[in-house]
Order: C-alpha cells, then structure tokens, then sequence
C-alpha cells in the first residue's frame, strides 16, 4: 500500500480558517490603534488651544472679570471651538479660569481643557 503525499482539502480548509482568523484580529488590532492615536492627536491639540486661549485672556485682561466668555481657534487642520469660565473662590484676589475646548460648533462633546488660578496684580 502506498502513502499519498499532500495535505487533504480538510487540512487545507483548517489551515484557510486558521489563518484568516489571525488576520482579523490583526486588522481589527490596527484599527484600534489607529482610533487611540486619532484620539490622543485631538487630545494634545486641544490642551494647546486651552493653553492658547488662557494666556490671551490672561494678557488682555490681568484680573478678568467673572463671567463666560466663548471663542474659536484653528489648530492642525480643525477649527476648535473653546470656553472660558471666569468663577470667584474663596480668596477673593484670585480667580478661577477653567477653559473647555471642543470640535463641534454646538459644544456638545468636550475634547479638552485646562484650567488656572489668577491673582489681582
């Protein structure tokens, strides 16, 4: 009797299956790398437009009245939409400045933000 030689069709069909499966996770692997690095990307230019935005306000006005204050920026290739938040604390030399930064021009999902204490020079 002799031996054939070869893989059998179910051998090769396993070995199809086994090795699609691998590429999809592969794949899927890569796309959610690609969605984190998107994100952290928008991350860090938010916290710019937030740092941008409060040394502005913070050098038009060296004890900025309470209030709300709204305004955008372009940054990479996004138009950015921020806040600003002027609110009293305890002290009442200092003033919180607490800055929120966002995509959309409706500001509903934030993206960023920073804040900051000032004193009455």
């Amino acid at each position: 009797m002799m031996r054939r030689r070869g893989f059998s069709l179910l051998e090769v069909l396993i070995a199809l299956v086994l090795v699609s499966l691998a590429l999809v996770a592969i794949v899927r692997a890569a796309g959610i790398g690609g969605d984190a690095v998107g994100a952290q990307r928008s991350q860090l230019l938010a916290s710019w437009v937030a740092d941008n935005a409060l040394v502005e306000l913070e050098l038009a006005e060296a004890f900025p009245p309470l209030g709300e204050r709204v305004g955008r920026a372009r940054m990479g290739p996004d138009q950015w939409h921020w806040r600003i938040v002027v609110q009293a604390t305890d002290d009442p030399e200092i003033r919180r400045l607490d800055v929120s930064v966002y995509l959309d021009p409706a500001r509903s999902r934030r993206v960023g933000g920073q804040s900051a204490l000032v004193s009455r020079p």
